[in-house]
């Protein structure tokens, strides 16, 4: 694990290795071979590690590290981790097994949700303005939760007709004319608007490579959506929250 910082011209300025000494009785960290991590979007200095031996938190960005739960967070499939909304920073949704879980108070505990259906959880996504809605998706179909969990429905529609392949990644991006919910697969990207509760699909976007989309992330400020691919790079599409009612303009993937 290190931590580097660029200037704005792309040059290297600094490097850490964080120590990620445990604390509070924690045992040290085994990391799974692909150990999923999270930045709380409130506290940059806050840190999630999905590791092999439980879920850990750091408060100072590695340093130190506290195991709040034994739970593993699913690797390999996806990165389903959410950590933190304006309303509540110690907000965690994770995904283990076919399962969701949340924690609400620092340093949990991590409470079952409930599975949104018998395959695992390769993602999960919220609205930050509304973190009760939740979204979680396994390799095949969409799943959305209006109350935390409590209720799913299949919101896949038909994602399947494109033919993409493994879907991998998600992310939620709130829009002044209707938010939708960009979903990452092995062949492109797709988006679901939710004025009409994500009930058809429509590909996002032109010029990604059709390589698996294992990372997305939404830039609000600059409206800016990052697609980050397997072994072809990381790829910005401007312009996602532009445009009028259903409509979504936006220039191609570069």
């Amino acid at each position: 694990l290190r931590r580097r910082v660029y200037d704005a011209s792309n040059v290297l300025q600094s490097q850490t290795f964080p120590a990620r000494t445990p604390i509070n009785g924690s045992p040290a960290l085994s990391a799974q071979f692909y150990t999923p991590l999270a930045v709380n979007r409130v506290n940059g200095l806050r840190l999630l590690l999905g590791a092999n031996n439980g879920l850990y938190e750091s408060l100072d960005q590695g340093q130190t590290i506290n195991r709040i739960s034994t739970l593993r967070v699913n690797a390999f499939a996806g990165d389903p981790i959410e950590y933190g909304v304006p309303s509540n920073p110690d907000l965690i949704y994770m995904g283990s097994g076919n399962n969701v879980y949340l924690s609400l108070a620092p340093g949990g505990p991590v409470n079952l949700l409930g599975a949104p259906g018998a395959s695992t959880v390769v993602d999960v996504a919220i609205d930050s303005a509304q973190p009760a809605r939740l979204f979680a998706m396994t390799s095949s179909t969409v799943h959305y939760s209006s109350n935390s969990g409590a209720l799913y429905g299949d919101i896949s529609a038909n994602i399947g007709t494109f033919s993409p392949g493994a879907l991998r990644s998600m992310v939620y991006v709130p829009r002044p004319t209707g938010d939708v919910l960009v979903v990452g697969a092995d062949r492109g990207t797709f988006y679901g608007l939710s004025s009409d509760g994500f009930a058809n699909w429509t590909r996002l976007g032109t010029g990604l490579p059709y390589a698996p989309v294992f990372e997305l992330t939404y830039n609000v400020q600059r409206d800016v959506l990052i697609a980050g691919m397997l072994g072809r790079g990381a790829w910005r599409l401007d312009g996602v929250a532009t445009g009028s009612g259903d409509t979504i303009f936006a220039d191609g993937f570069e």
